[in-house]
Formats: C-alpha cells, sequence, structure tokens
C-alpha cells in the first residue's frame, strides 16, 4: 500500500505541475492564482528529465506492487495524462526554432548549425566563467542608476548585436546570472552581447522599465562604438529603434 501512495503523490504532483506550465496567465484574475513561473520553468525547461524520473520511479513502484491498489492504478493513469501534457511542451518548445530561424531570416544573418550536445556539460553543468577567448566589459552606466555587462571577442571586422533582458517576472534577476552560456556563445560565434540592468517592480513601473531600455538599446546605437575598441564594430546599425525615445 505505501508503494501505491508513493506513486499517487508523485502522479499528483507531475500532474499539477505540466497544468501549471500549460496555463495562460489571464489579466482578470488574482496574482495568487496565477501560473507560478518558477514551477513552470522547473517542469518545462526540464521535460525529458522529468518523464525518465518518471519511468523509473513508475518502474520502480509498480515492481513493489503500486498497480494492486486502486490508488496506484489512479497514480498511473495520472502519470500519463503527465505524460500526454510534457508531449505539448515539447512540441511548443520545438516550435520555438522556427521563430528565431525567422528573424535571423529577417535580419539577413544565417542560422548556424546546432552542434551536439557534450554529454560532460549536461552532467556537470555549465560554467560560469567567463572563457579565456572573451572579452567582458562590466557596470557600463548607459542611464543614471542602471548598468550593463558586454562580451565580445576580438577580432571581427563585422559582429551583429543582441541584447540580453534578464528573466524574473520584472521583479527579480540579476543580468549577471541569466543566460550567460547564451551570452559565452553568441559571443564566441561572433556577435556582441549585450546583457542589461532595469528597474524593477513595485518601486518601477511598467512605462519606467520600457523607458530604461529603450535607453539601452539608444546607449548601444550612439555610445556602444565609441566604447574602446569595440568602433571597430559595425553591427550597431542594425538595432532599430521603432518608437521615439521619451521620458
Amino acid at each position: 500500500m505505501l508503494a501505491a501512495r508513493i506513486l499517487f503523490v508523485i502522479s499528483l504532483i507531475g500532474v499539477v505541475g505540466a497544468a501549471n506550465a500549460l496555463a495562460k496567465p489571464r489579466r482578470d484574475r488574482s496574482s495568487h492564482l496565477q501560473p507560478s513561473w518558477l514551477f513552470a520553468v522547473l517542469t518545462a525547461e526540464l521535460v525529458p528529465l522529468h518523464t525518465a524520473v518518471h519511468i523509473v520511479l513508475v518502474a520502480v513502484l509498480t515492481a513493489f506492487g503500486a498497480l494492486e491498489h486502486r490508488i496506484g492504478r489512479i497514480g498511473v493513469a495520472l502519470t500519463l495524462i503527465t505524460w500526454a501534457a510534457y508531449a505539448v511542451l515539447q512540441v511548443r518548445a520545438a516550435k520555438s526554432r522556427y521563430a528565431v530561424d525567422a528573424a535571423l531570416d529577417a535580419a539577413a544573418i544565417a542560422p548556424s548549425v546546432p552542434a551536439r550536445p557534450a554529454w560532460r556539460r549536461i552532467l556537470v553543468g555549465y560554467s560560469f566563467r567567463v572563457p579565456a577567448d572573451i572579452k567582458r566589459v562590466e557596470n557600463i552606466e548607459y542611464t543614471p542608476g542602471h548598468h550593463l555587462n558586454l562580451y565580445r571577442i576580438d577580432g571581427e571586422s563585422t559582429r551583429p548585436v543582441v541584447v540580453q533582458i534578464h528573466g524574473g517576472s520584472w521583479d527579480g534577476g540579476n543580468r549577471r546570472q541569466q543566460a550567460r552560456p547564451l551570452l559565452h556563445l553568441l559571443a564566441e560565434r561572433g556577435w556582441v552581447t549585450a546583457s542589461v540592468s532595469y528597474p524593477l517592480v513595485p518601486q518601477a513601473s511598467a512605462d519606467d522599465q520600457l523607458i530604461a531600455l529603450k535607453r539601452a538599446i539608444a546607449w548601444i546605437r550612439t555610445e556602444g562604438p565609441e566604447h574602446g575598441d569595440i568602433a571597430k564594430c559595425c553591427g550597431w546599425g542594425r538595432i532599430v529603434r521603432r518608437r521615439p525615445l521619451s521620458g
């Protein structure tokens, strides 16, 4: 009976997490009833790992007699529902590649061939140390009180620029921590990457955040080429500000 109960609890947690990852925020709901971004990230970004763990747990608990009890069989049914939801999440994730390719095509940038994953990095994790061939310039004040970090390699005559706006639901996060593997990879492939800070809620409004990010883009377009040897980078002009800078 213990194995059946454990299977039910695990399957219940799984199906709730999958439902949370699939749910869409709604403006007419209280913030307490909105999907949790933290649990959505843990589920949606680790679907293969969650599935593998579920398979192992179901097999082990079944061997200990979980299916001999009704609650265990209910747990298996919930697990199958969870796996179906995971499949939907994986399909959604796969579609993001086409969106990125379309954006690169619109910018006349040829997408690179995806590299095979290194199993050592998958198992051990990513070292956030800046690679030796990348130059990092930290704490550049693009507007009073807010800064950005630049990552690039030397020796390139033309380089496009990508601006990284860190996550955190607009009320947390840190430019020094988020998306570092992506920033390093793009820099190694010839991009100039800028990780930008911005004012956070509740101290700042959405307008304050938008204005700050516009100022960051404006700084990159105007002051970036004059920042040391970055002047030789001629990709800055590809950043387009579609609205007037205000505030």
